[in-house]
């Protein structure tokens, strides 16, 4: 059986950033980067990009630190949205700018994971393709970076067989397969859901002439807060910047902030306080609106979502379209129904307002599994990863108690928005520490989950996390980190903090419930993984540019080299230290 040293699941955003900095902080080691797709990339893999699709950064926020994504080589202009098939070709370059083209495999599913009492994992891979065969291969440390976007979840409709009679029924993953069949025909479309997906598909049909019926579940979170690129208020800037602005990290609860000092708590706790945060958030709210002029018309008003910002974090999108997308509303060519989908019949949706919509497809752009689509084994160790339907890792009692503090800091956060029917706000969170590693295998240091953080911030999460969980599986954090000193009792109340806060606090996001939902939390989750690796959080030289300036991939280049001599000096100074007490 092959065996390597560290083996990563996943090619996307995170597996790379993982693979990348790995093998910087690591070089001698043996790695490998599995992933069952024909090419990198993840959501931004070849087979998953289609007509029009663009990223909701612009060019200089959506990179490796260490690899600008030039404005020659690329073909992509100074505050444009990039294309769908340039990130693609840019995860292709990265390959080879960070050598990593021997230690990559495609079309390499990892079915199981198994767990062994050397702190090793087995992993089960089904190669190739449409010839596939199983493989094994062993490792002493495993990341996996599959992330939460890699398993369609389809719904289950009344009359589904009838319906597929003479109509199809895709998932918005499946939708780049059949865009071309669906694009350049008469076809009546049907879509179901209202995130960002969602809105693009419907563009993407509507542009090419096709009427497309909206149906945004009214049992549902309805449909997702969307913003131009640049928002006029309180200034007008990229809306991207607003979270990596440290000021604006004031007006968000956090429970990781580290600066959180004598203003940050008044603004929280007090009443006074509280009204400013409110004040904030209500004229963010109001900026929007008066944006996409939802009051304007009566259809555009369907589309305008029930609440605030304040609640909702990365379930955001940006209105990264050539045109005006709300136009097409107005004009009749989009058509939005605030319904449930009852049942389906031969070539008809029916819907709980008694609407019946002649249908050819329907596309559900209806999220994805919260599972990752490996087995771990045995089912002791699934269980202790924490994955949906395994009991509760934490004890009741602790719940308990962080939450009656978590009410006491933040009491903003005990009055929560109304939650519709559909909703299941009492599904407990993945129980990470830092987010990254299942908190009942801290000691283990065998295994570190990454891209189960969603962030409109994606590769400055990448890049820190990536870091962290290098130093992490190699056990490698200096003396003077707080991690030195923390207890298993530690981690757990820790982890139970940060991970029951997130259920509070982003109750409305996709998956908010479940995994932790970063907006204008990122910079102090950063701050935490770096303070960890004994680098300074401090990415800008000044008081004004720490408070006000936006912190790009830029201010976070070089940490492995950072770290690297932070180390050094550390061993340094310890042994001039012991050569002073022999003396």
């Amino acid at each position: 059986m092959e065996q390597v040293d560290v083996a990563i699941i996943g090619a996307g955003w995170h597996g790379i950033a993982a693979a990348k900095t790995y093998h910087a902080a690591y070089p001698s080691q043996k790695m490998v980067i599995l992933d069952g797709a024909s090419s990198v990339g993840g959501v931004w893999a070849k087979d998953r990009i289609y007509h029009g699709l663009k990223t909701n950064n612009v060019l200089g926020s959506y990179e490796f630190s260490d690899f600008p994504m030039s404005e020659e080589y690329f073909a992509v202009r100074q505050g444009q949205h990039i294309p769908g098939d340039v990130v693609c070709a840019y995860f292709e370059a990265s390959i080879k700018k960070f050598e990593l083209g021997d230690k990559l495999r495609l079309n390499c599913r990892v079915e199981s994971a198994e767990y062994a009492s050397d702190h090793s994992w087995t992993l089960s891979i089904i190669e190739g393709s449409p010839q596939a065969r199983r493989n094994f291969l062993k490792t002493s440390k495993l990341i996996v970076a599959a992330g939460l976007t890699s398993r369609p979840f389809m719904p289950q409709f009344a009359g589904v067989d009838d319906f597929r009679s003479d109509s199809q029924l895709l998932h918005f993953h499946d939708f780049v397969s059949h865009e071309a069949d669906i694009l350049e025909s008469e076809t009546r479309v049907t879509v179901l859901g209202g995130s960002k997906s969602a809105w693009d598909v419907v563009y993407s049909c509507a542009t090419r002439g096709l009427v497309v019926d909206w149906v945004i579940r009214e049992s549902g979170n309805g449909p997702t807060w969307m913003a131009p690129a640049y928002v006029g208020w309180p200034f007008k800037r990229l809306l991207e910047s607003f979270p990596v602005t440290r000021l604006f990290s004031l007006f968000s609860p956090c429970a990781w902030n580290l600066e959180a000092g004598t203003l940050y708590t008044w603004l929280h706790s007090s009443w006074l306080g509280r009204k400013i945060v409110d004040a904030f958030w209500g004229m963010m709210q109001l900026s929007l609106e008066k944006a996409n002029g939802y009051r304007e018309h009566s259809e555009t008003q369907k589309l305008r979502p029930s609440v605030s910002p304040f609640w909702v974090a990365t379930s955001l999108g940006i209105l990264n379209y050539p045109t005006d997308f709300f136009d097409l509303v107005r004009k009749g060519k989009i058509r939005v129904h605030i319904a449930d989908i009852d049942r389906l019949s031969r070539r008809r949706v029916h819907l709980s307002n008694q609407e019946e919509l002649d249908t050819d497809v329907l596309i559900c752009c209806t999220g994805w599994e919260e599972m990752p689509g490996i087995r771990f084994l045995p089912e002791d160790v699934s269980a202790k990863l924490g994955f949906p339907g395994n009991p509760d890792v934490i004890p009741r009692h602790l719940r308990e108690e962080v939450n009656q503090l978590i009410h006491y800091q933040f009491p903003k956060l005990r009055d929560q928005p109304p939650f519709t029917r559909g909703h299941a706000p009492d599904r407990r969170p993945l129980r990470l520490a830092r987010f990254m590693v299942p908190v009942t295998m801290f000691q283990d240091r065998s295994i570190v989950l990454l891209g189960y953080t969603m962030s409109l911030n994606t590769t400055l999460l990448a890049e820190v996390q990536a870091l962290w969980a290098a130093a992490f599986l190699n056990n490698e954090f200096l003396v003077v980190s707080p991690l030195t000193t923390m207890t298993i009792a530690d981690w757990m109340l820790e982890t139970t903090k940060h991970t029951e806060f997130g259920r509070w606090r982003s109750p409305r996001a996709n998956g908010g419930h479940r995994y932790p939902n970063f907006v204008f939390d990122i910079l102090p989750y950063l701050d935490l993984l770096l303070r960890d690796l004994g680098i300074s959080p401090r990415r800008k030289a000044g008081f004004w540019a720490h408070w006000m300036q936006p912190h790009g991939i830029n201010d976070y280049h070089g940490l492995v080299t950072e770290w690297r001599a932070a180390i050094r000096y550390t061993q340094e100074k310890q042994q001039t230290t012991n050569v002073a007490i022999f003396d």
